[in-house]
């Protein structure tokens, strides 16, 4: 039986399809894993701590990718973001595995 090579690529490549919904509720896990991880790291500084967690996001950029990082919102976001990867430069590693299905 040949396979319908539209019907794959839905489901295999398309955001719409069950990978790209699976993916992109992962992504979603694995941001808000990411902004705890922040939120942690940055407790000294608590409004600033929450700034930046809020600007962890994911975006979905092609088919079944996504994309988790810190939005680059200006000069304090910058510089707390660059804060976090040196004290704790595991912070979106560790929300990885919190975040991803075994």
């Amino acid at each position: 039986m040949p396979i319908n090579e539209e019907v794959f690529a839905f489901f295999t490549q398309s955001r719409e399809g069950p990978i790209g919904r699976e993916v992109e509720s992962i992504a979603v896990d694995v941001a808000n894993f990411a902004r705890d991880n922040v939120r942690n790291i940055l407790r000294a500084d608590t409004a600033f701590g929450n700034t930046v967690a809020e600007s962890v996001s994911y975006t979905m950029i092609e088919g079944t990718e996504a994309v988790i990082g810190i939005e680059d919102n200006g000069r304090v976001e910058r510089y707390l973001a660059e804060k976090a990867l040196r004290e704790a430069p595991g912070w979106l590693e560790g929300a990885l595995q919190e975040g991803t299905p075994t």
